[in-house]
C-alpha cells in the first residue's frame, strides 16, 4: 500500500531537478542579487524549499509541491545581467536550456 521512498536520493534528487526546471539564469541570478530587494523574496522561497527538502515532506513530489516556488525564484533571473544584451543572453540560454530538457529527457509519464 505504502511505497519506499529513500530520503537520501530525494534529498539530493529533489533540488537538481528543480535546479533543472528553473534553469541556469536563476543560478547565476540569485549569486549576483545579494544587493536587490529582492532578496528577500528569493531568500524566503529559497528557505521553504530547504525546510521542505530537509524534512523529508516533499519525497518525489518536486513537480507538485516545489514547483510554487518557482516563480519566485524566478525574479532572480532579472538579476542575472545588468543591460539589455545581457539578458537576452540569458534568456536565450534558458530556452536553450529547457528545449535540450525536453527533448533529451524521456519520462514515464
Amino acid at each position: 500500500m505504502f511505497e519506499h521512498r529513500p530520503y537520501l536520493e530525494f534529498l539530493v534528487a529533489s533540488p537538481a531537478a528543480f535546479a533543472l526546471a528553473v534553469g541556469p539564469a536563476v543560478a547565476v541570478g540569485l549569486a549576483r542579487l545579494r544587493r536587490h530587494g529582492a532578496w528577500v523574496l528569493c531568500g524566503g522561497a529559497l528557505a521553504g524549499l530547504v525546510l521542505a527538502d530537509v524534512s523529508g515532506f516533499a519525497r518525489g513530489e518536486t513537480e507538485r509541491i516545489w514547483l510554487p516556488f518557482a516563480p519566485w525564484l524566478l525574479l532572480a533571473a532579472g538579476a542575472a545581467s545588468r543591460n539589455m544584451r545581457g539578458r537576452q543572453g540569458w534568456l536565450a540560454i534558458q530556452v536553450t536550456a529547457a528545449l535540450t530538457l525536453q527533448v533529451t529527457a524521456k519520462s514515464p509519464w
